[in-house]
């Protein structure tokens, strides 16, 4: 969120030359890979932390039935990653993300 709005500061107050393009590329770009990262370690499966955040709202039985397959969580997310099975759903959630900062920080600085 906060490099969505420096960008936002930047092309609302900021002359845009060749300095504060690269600057708000930069933040662009980096604010992408960080959103790609917190979604991806979000999917549920082992050894990433959405399988935690599953695992804690899963009852007893159910959770220990999910661990019993843990041990082959990476091999699992290695098909996914390399088949690109999971790039459309990530793409549009990233995408989502992305737009509601955007949103919130128009708002913000009323640029539109």
């Amino acid at each position: 969120f906060l490099s969505v709005f420096i960008i936002g500061v930047i092309i609302k107050f900021g002359n845009m030359n060749e300095f504060t393009l690269t600057i708000t590329t930069f933040l662009r770009y980096m604010s992408l890979i960080n959103i790609g990262l917190g979604v991806f370690n979000l999917i549920p499966i082992p050894p990433l932390d959405g399988s935690k955040i599953l695992g804690a709202i899963l009852p007893e039985r159910a959770y220990f039935k999910y661990m019993q397959y843990e041990r082959y969580g990476f091999i699992i997310l290695m098909v996914l990653l390399v088949s690109g099975i999971l790039f459309i759903p990530l793409v549009a959630i990233q995408t989502w993300i992305i737009g509601l900062n955007e949103t919130i920080v128009n708002f913000i600085l009323q640029i539109r």
